[in-house]
């Protein structure tokens, strides 16, 4: 072999950006990669979770545009809207006797496609009776976790709350919606208002949807489109003083279920008041308005103030949505309220025939 090939070594070749043989990243490279993408998705973040709850929100407006449409089949068919809450005697059922009955969800039932559940349902009997426990309740009680149907229609996206049976039997779904029944005498300045005082808080009877209810179109001389029907619950409650609270979920529906109805006097079935003293003075998944949107503190828990584990008379309006809440309106329309409204305004909201006719803002 010549010595020309003997002397022959590898020598790297250099490049513009660095000797040819050189891979991979230093230390510090990689490092501001990292801080370039923790920066974009910092910025990115609160976007895609904008996006969403603005996708939760929307499907909430949906769920309560289904309640609307389902009340105004319901008073088309019975020229009436059906009771907020009842006791199972007619004209809300076949009973004799007053019983707890059925909510207004249970009677709008076959305009949120459950007819098979409405077909079936029975009206002469109380609210948890066997029919009704087999159609809507956990069939599987304890031993095991409560299960009970869930269904959607009843359900805010947004809602905070992850409870899904209520405390008692037969165990039934809970909802993050409620009734309008009115506005307490007092709230906001309004004054003069039919309602019952009880040991669970203020009934009024003002609004639409309220216990024993019986209101037509006609009734609502504020107009329908300034008059509250339905509104949201999804969220917790806090009792207790600011320096010892606890939280709580104490949805109108929480102790019995979404199709717990109302009392009422036992000793006259054709009594539309509720009396004064007594566990027949709740009436559930109803509320009569007396708190501000989203006045979650401080309650206690004796139930005099209308919100705890067993009733919700004056439970307050809130949800998991940033800044208010879903209203349904009496023409069917769907409006956000700011927790910001002012108490005279979301009285005179939840009236039907105050004579004040306030504009949503």
């Amino acid at each position: 072999m010549s010595k020309q090939f003997r002397d022959v070594r590898f020598i790297p070749q250099a490049s513009a950006c660095g000797w040819k043989g050189k891979t991979g990243f230093t230390l510090v490279e990689l490092l501001v990669v990292i801080a370039i993408i923790g920066v974009l998705v910092a910025l990115l973040l609160p976007a895609v979770q904008s996006a969403r709850e603005a996708a939760r929100r929307s499907q909430c407006t949906n769920n309560l545009k289904q309640h609307g449409l389902a009340l105004h089949n319901f008073h088309d068919t019975h020229r009436r809207f059906p009771p907020g809450t009842a006791n199972n005697t007619p004209p809300f059922g076949t009973s004799t006797v007053a019983v707890f009955g059925a909510s207004w969800m249970v009677y709008i039932m076959p305009g949120l496609e459950m007819n098979n559940i409405a077909e079936k349902w029975n009206w002469s009997s109380p609210y948890n009776n066997a029919t009704n426990r087999a159609l809507i309740g956990d069939p599987i009680e304890p031993p095991g976790t409560p299960n009970p149907p869930q269904f959607s229609v009843l359900k805010c996206p947004s809602s905070a709350l992850d409870r899904t049976a209520s405390i008692e039997r037969p165990f039934v779904m809970l909802s993050d919606y409620v009734a309008i029944a009115g506005s307490a005498d007092g709230f906001g300045g309004l004054t003069g208002v039919e309602e019952s005082v009880t040991p669970y808080g203020s009934s009024a009877r003002n609004g639409v949807l309220y216990f024993n209810s019986k209101v037509n179109m006609s009734g609502i001389t504020d107009g329908t489109s300034h008059t509250l029907l339905v509104s949201e619950v999804g969220d917790y409650v806090w009792s207790g003083s600011a320096s010892s609270e606890t939280r709580q979920d104490w949805r109108p529906s929480l102790h019995y279920g979404f199709h717990m109805g109302c009392l009422g006097d036992a000793n006259d079935p054709s009594s539309q008041t509720l009396p004064s003293s007594g566990s027949t003075g709740r009436a559930f998944n109803t509320a009569t308005l007396r708190y501000t949107i989203n006045r979650t503190r401080h309650y206690t828990t004796s139930c005099t103030d209308g919100v705890c584990a067993n009733v919700g008379n004056n439970t307050p309006l809130r949800s998991a949505h940033p800044g208010g809440v879903n209203a349904l309106f009496g023409d069917g329309s769907v409006h956000f309220l700011s927790e910001t409204l002012p108490a005279s305004v979301l009285a005179r909201m939840a009236a039907r025939q105050d004579g004040e006719v306030v504009q949503i803002p």
